[in-house]
């Protein structure tokens, strides 16, 4: 009942922006106050008395984009025994903030904000924070007053002085420039090798994108310098709209599916220039211009690869759910700044994880392309094929001609089928060292993170992708551009599996018939045995108990066309019907699987003294010993 009457006295306390600190709180972090806006920015404290104050405010407040000042009226009683307390604003780029507090004297002035921090850079932490005295059982009331040209939304808190720490942990935004800058370089690094302008693009707008997160953490106010053109840096925001266009107009090939649209989109990455142009002669009101201009296209982001998609642009799928949660994202955050919706922690910060996992998303979207040099690479064998049939023809019929005329056109012909294998093989080794630096960025990432199980997710991955580079190694080695031999490429991917899981103790025995894979099969029985292999080590009991080894058995064997491949060990087996939805090991042993032989493949999982996994499929072709 005692609790119920002091929520209910505190209650009615913040209606009139009066509140009550109890003995028991270090925090207050949810109250009222009393708000009134100054147009002419003329009125001083005595004025201000005089005002009858008739708006109560949350203490999370958002005004928007004003040029006025917002004075804040607040009167708390102590009924604790602490005298010391701190009044804190949580955002750093205001320019003015000012507490005016009552004293026997007058008022008692507290200056803050960044004006003052620029001029005298003393500050522990460069957000306003006031220290004052309330002796208990008594009463005092204060005046804010707030200005600032950039956005007006905050939030006060109130502690006890014991209770309060300066904040000095940006762990999290470090984390997400750490991986901004590996995104950035690895797709600069795309450019400068394919010299594809969709990189460039991308390359754009994460920088600019990076920089309005920086001002948005309040980073740039710890140096002098960044803080004096912290407005100007918020020309960041229109910027990384202008390149994320740029990008997605590119990624969407709207000239090829939407030639009306890419005349929009085009006149609109026009207009959003000459606005940015605008707002580098004069910030006001330029700036709020290009935002709210920016904010009105942005749903076309969303519903353009929807279209796209529908005419059969499958990349799109991935692209629709990253966007789709940063424009949500971007919106929220936008009309959090103009102050028509209230300043939350989730419309806060929500920017900022969303903004993540899209350029995350983006960066593996883009990465995937890599896949598709393979496919370049074979039409140019099958172009190479060709070439050869057809200057085959022309010799044949060169040679009734004469001797002479048969040896040029033999020589034009070598000097042509060198200069296109010299390409394939230049074609491997670039998608081999584009592998590696994959793994290498993997391995950074996974030594970075502390959490074990992103470590295991970052593993896994590098060992797909380990298994893909493989192929490509061998190729590049072998001097052989579309046969890759069974034995060989089996004992790598069982020694790469045995390097990375050193630590256990692993038998695995194999019977392995020479073969000689394409490079389509090669990939899929890659990824296959990789994921089998992975999953009967990860999840053997010799994990917890090593006195247990861990024997898998593996068999390749060809008989006739019919090509089957086992896979055995001695673990617990499992349910399949209740391995989680989104365990991605299963879901890639099954597509490939469906793309080694689509239409007459045979797979099944059995358990009996462990796990055995069994595919049958036919070859097209005779094997070849």
């Amino acid at each position: 009942m005692v609790r119920f009457l002091l929520i209910l006295i505190s209650f009615i306390n913040f209606s009139f922006g009066d509140f009550i600190v109890n003995s028991d709180i270090e925090k207050i972090d949810d109250f009222s106050l009393q708000y009134h806006y100054d147009d002419s920015r003329n009125l001083d404290i005595d004025e201000i008395q005089k005002i009858t104050f008739d708006k109560n405010i949350s203490n999370r407040f958002a005004f928007g984009y004003i040029k006025g000042d917002s004075w804040f009226k607040l009167t708390l009683y102590n009924d604790s025994q602490n005298e010391d307390f701190i009044l804190y604003l949580t955002e750093p780029f205001f320019d003015e903030v000012n507490l005016f507090e009552e004293t026997l004297n007058g008022w008692k002035i507290q200056e803050s904000g960044l004006t003052v921090y620029l001029k005298y850079e003393k500050q522990q932490d460069i957000h306003p924070t006031f220290f004052f005295k309330i002796k208990p059982n008594s009463s005092k009331k204060f005046y804010i007053k707030i200005n600032s040209k950039a956005s007006n939304f905050g939030k006060f808190e109130l502690y006890s002085q014991k209770s309060f720490i300066f904040r000095d942990g940006f762990n999290l935004y470090w984390f997400y420039f750490g991986t901004m800058l590996i995104v950035l370089l690895f797709n600069l690094f795309l450019f400068i090798t394919l010299k594809n302008r969709i990189y460039i693009y991308y390359v754009g707008y994460i920088f600019f994108h990076t920089i309005f997160i920086f001002v948005f953490s309040g980073l740039s106010f710890y140096n002098t310098t960044l803080a004096l053109y912290a407005s100007q840096l918020e020309i960041s925001v229109p910027l990384y709209i202008l390149f994320l266009t740029l990008f997605s107009n590119n990624f969407f090939k709207t000239n090829i599916y939407l030639p009306l649209i890419d005349k929009i989109l085009k006149i609109f990455m026009v207009v959003l220039t000459f606005l940015i142009m605008l707002t580098f002669i004069s910030y006001e009101p330029w700036f709020a211009i290009s935002i709210e201009f920016a904010t009105l296209f942005a749903p076309l982001l969303i519903i353009i690869p929807i279209y796209v998609l529908i005419k059969g642009h499958q990349e799109m799928k991935y692209y629709i759910v990253a966007i789709l949660i940063y424009v949500i994202s971007m919106i929220i955050i936008s009309l959090m700044t103009e102050g028509v919706i209230e300043n939350s922690d989730f419309n806060h910060y929500f920017f900022v994880v969303a903004s993540y996992v899209e350029i995350v998303v983006f960066s593996f979207i883009l990465a995937n392309r890599f896949h598709k040099i393979q496919d370049e690479k074979i039409k140019i064998q099958e172009e190479l094929i060709n070439i050869k049939d057809e200057n085959e023809q022309i010799l044949q019929k060169k040679v009734k001609d004469g001797t002479d005329d048969i040896r040029n056109i033999n020589y034009q012909l070598l000097k042509l089928v060198k200069e296109k294998e010299l390409l394939v093989k230049e074609i491997h080794h670039r998608v081999k060292n584009n592998f590696q630096i994959i793994i290498s960025l993997l391995s950074i990432e996974s030594f970075k993170n502390k959490n074990r199980h992103h470590k295991n997710f970052l593993l896994e991955l590098k060992n797909r992708i380990k298994s893909m580079s493989l192929i490509h190694k061998y190729l590049l080695n072998s001097g052989k551009f579309n046969e890759i031999e069974s034995q060989e490429y089996f004992l790598n991917i069982i020694n790469e599996v045995k390097m990375v899981y050193s630590t256990q103790i692993i038998n695995i025995n194999q019977e392995i018939d020479s073969y000689i894979l394409n490079i389509e099969e090669a990939m899929s029985l890659g990824i296959i045995t990789n994921e089998l292999l992975v999953n009967a080590i990860k999840y053997h009991p010799s994990k917890e108990n090593n006195k247990k080894e861990c024997n898998i058995f593996i068999s390749f064997k060809i008989v006739g066309k019919s090509i089957t491949l086992i896979v055995k060990d001695n673990g617990l087996g499992f349910d399949r019907d209740k391995i989680s939805e989104d365990g991605l090991g299963l879901d890639l042993i099954g597509q490939f699987t469906r793309k080694l032989k689509p239409n007459d493949t045979n797979d099944n999982f059995t358990f009996n003294n462990g796990t055995k996994f069994e595919l049958t499929w036919f070859s097209s072709s005779p094997p070849d010993f």
